[in-house]
């Protein structure tokens, strides 16, 4: 009778840890709760349609990435 044959670990595997998506969105309202505080410093105010407006734009990446290479806070107000 032939040996049982056991495996041991991977040393890849294709799949994604279980917490991967809990660090991607933490990491992803890390960066919408940055933008929204660089909105405030411009001078929005917390309770306006312009913080929930930046809340909707700041749910892509390529859209926070844009509103933080904006320097001046006048020009990220617009």
């Amino acid at each position: 009778m032939p040996k049982e044959r056991r495996l041991g670990p991977r040393p890849f595997s294709m799949h994604k840890p279980r917490s991967w998506s809990t660090i991607k969105r933490q990491a992803i309202q890390a960066e919408m709760d940055e933008c929204v505080t660089l909105a405030k410093e411009c001078g929005v105010a917390e309770a306006s349609i312009e913080v929930f407006v930046a809340s909707e734009l700041f749910m892509h990446e390529n859209k926070r990435d844009f509103f933080r290479a904006i320097k001046t806070p006048e020009a990220q107000l617009v």
